[in-house]
């Protein structure tokens, strides 16, 4: 998974999503995180439905590579 990667989030997989950014932890933006967890990493996701929101990695697949 890369930033301009475009993602569907399972289970639903509705819908498609730019991967905006990776989230690290100490993020000034994301304060609480504090790194990957059995989840997988945080991404930073754009969506017309959802604006911009984190999501782990383990819930999304990556339906087009960039």
């Amino acid at each position: 998974m890369k930033v301009g990667d475009l993602v569907q989030v399972r289970p639903a997989k509705v819908g498609v999503y730019l991967v905006i950014r990776k989230i690290l932890p100490g993020d000034k933006d994301f304060p609480r995180y504090r790194g990957a967890s059995e989840e997988g990493p945080l991404w930073l996701l754009f969506g017309d439905d959802i604006g911009c929101a984190p999501m782990n990695e383990s819930w999304m697949d990556v339906s087009s590579e960039y």
